[in-house]
């Protein structure tokens, strides 16, 4: 059996930046650290949820915001966040 292979080349899209949903700064990739540590949700609504059966969910926070929002439940390491403040 003979494989014929040819190089192609294939179209994509690629997320270059985004826009906090919270605050509204903009971040591209260029900032490594922002990039990496943004929170990054998408979903979908199951049945029954308050959210709507089927919808699509979507919410990008930068690391601040997700922080601000979310610290007071975040576990890290097994321990929530409050308790490492007190």
């Amino acid at each position: 059996m003979t494989l014929h292979i040819e190089k192609q080349t294939i179209e994509q899209d690629v997320c270059t930046g985004f826009d906090c949903d919270r605050c509204g700064r903009q971040f591209d990739r260029e900032n490594f650290i922002e990039w990496q540590e943004r929170l990054d949700i998408q979903t979908t609504a199951g049945y029954g949820s308050i959210w709507g059966d089927g919808n699509q969910l979507e919410l990008q926070l930068c690391q601040e915001c997700a922080h601000d929002i979310l610290g007071p439940y975040m576990r890290v390491n097994g321990r929530k966040l409050s308790e490492d403040r007190s």
